[in-house]
């Protein structure tokens, strides 16, 4: 019977069910069609390089898929049998089986361990000047609309205006657009009034809210920037968190609309 396409299928679905890789596979057909043979033709054969053949050739002899020949001159290497290959595969799929079966078996464990990993939020802190710069940085990957709550007052006592005016110019460039819920005082008032044309609609919040510290909320993340003596900025990545504080601001907007 001659080799034919139907065959070299099937025998590379075996091979992949049992974990070889291309490489493999070449090496094991070359063997196979060419039965006992040295590693130099069935390199050649493989279109591999000889170094690599060598690894290979040892990995496919440890897994039984191909039998060392010391009978002839010098190494021989013979393809397993089809029977072989029958007894692997088999071994393999009761493997895979019982896999299966311990994975089902403590399926509500790993989906316990699986929800805490994920519902935990990552949080990094930041200090410094330098500090606070890469959370703006990371601020300026938003992907979509921007929610800021602020004090300029505190704001302008730690960054200069050439700063300020580089952050909204990059935020522009990217075309994020962003809300404020601003501390009314006067640079709450000017911040407003520089609405127009810097994608931004800023609203004042009631008389007598006054705090230090910035939030930003932007893809599921919320960025706080604390600008008293010890300056930090922290980042919270978890969509539980940015949800409840999003919730929050959407309240306060729509009482300052």
């Amino acid at each position: 019977m001659c080799y034919s396409e139907h065959m070299d299928k099937l025998l590379r679905d075996a091979l992949t069910t049992l974990g070889c890789d291309d490489k493999h596979i070449r090496l094991f057909l070359a063997c196979y069609q060419q039965g006992t043979a040295p590693l130099s033709e069935l390199t050649k054969l493989a279109r591999l390089q000889r170094s690599t053949a060598y690894v290979i050739m040892q990995q496919l002899v440890d897994r039984g898929l191909v039998q060392e020949d010391h009978k002839a001159y010098g190494k021989a290497f013979t393809a397993a049998a089809p029977e072989t290959l029958l007894r692997l595969v088999a071994n393999r799929q009761r493997q895979i089986g019982r896999q299966h079966l311990a994975l089902q078996e403590h399926l509500g464990e790993l989906q316990s361990l699986y929800q805490a990993n994920h519902v935990q939020p990552r949080v990094r802190t930041y200090q410094g000047v330098n500090g606070l710069l890469s959370v703006w940085r990371d601020i300026l990957t938003a992907q979509g609309e921007i929610l800021l709550w602020t004090n300029q007052t505190a704001e302008s006592k730690l960054f200069n205006t050439a700063q300020h005016d580089q952050f909204i110019a990059e935020r522009q460039r990217r075309g994020c657009f962003v809300r404020v819920l601003a501390v009314d005082n006067s640079a709450g008032r000017q911040l407003r009034a520089e609405d127009g044309g810097a994608l931004r609609e800023t609203r004042l919040l009631p008389a007598g809210i006054d705090f230090s510290a910035e939030t930003y909320l932007y893809d599921h993340k919320m960025a706080v920037l604390d600008y008293q003596e010890d300056i930090i900025g922290i980042i919270t990545e978890s969509a539980a968190v940015a949800a409840a504080q999003t919730a929050m601001f959407e309240a306060a907007w729509r009482q300052r609309g």
